[in-house]
């Protein structure tokens, strides 16, 4: 019996670090993505892309007046200010909570306080978790065995279903 309550706390142990590790490791850490071949492939694809369509843009200016560049510009950044308000207004519809009051009352306060409380998550995860990947030789007899992925995926069904309750009551 001891063995057995022995291998659950560590299938939960492993379930908890893995959904902390995707989570701050690998889906909020940008030097994780800036570091990701992938990912720099793309952005210097993209950084390029604009590069080439600014040059473009410059040589075929060069006969234009430069009202029309000012026209033109001014006309993208009211189309950016018009989609940053659909934006904002259909996270507004969604979740019932104005983005736009958020920002300028006392839920600037909230908001900082929440980031604040997450970097504070991300830091202490880092420095007792993550670092040197201390834990990973202990879980690879997790990782490959297909058991042990099923518990994680009822361990990550529970944990929403739970934080649903949460949201239904705290709603209610």
């Amino acid at each position: 019996m001891k063995t057995l309550l022995n291998l659950y706390w560590n299938i939960m142990f492993y379930c908890t670090y893995t959904l902390l590790f995707y989570l701050f490791n690998r889906l909020l850490n940008p030097i994780y993505w800036l570091q990701n071949k992938k990912v720099r492939l793309r952005l210097n694809e993209y950084i390029n892309n604009i590069v080439s369509f600014l040059n473009k843009r410059e040589v075929d200016e060069r006969g234009i007046d430069s009202g029309i560049i000012i026209f033109s510009t001014s006309y993208i950044c009211a189309h950016t200010l018009c989609f940053l308000s659909f934006i904002f207004w259909l996270i507004y519809k969604i979740t019932r909570v104005n983005v736009i009051q958020m920002a300028f009352n006392n839920m600037l306060v909230l908001s900082i306080f929440f980031v604040i409380i997450c970097a504070v998550i991300y830091i202490t995860n880092y420095l007792f978790l993550f670092k040197k990947n201390k834990y990973e030789f202990f879980f690879v007899k997790f990782n490959t065995d297909k058991k042990y992925t099923l518990y994680y995926g009822i361990f990550l069904f529970s944990l929403t279903m739970q934080c649903i309750l949460v949201w239904i009551m705290i709603s209610c």
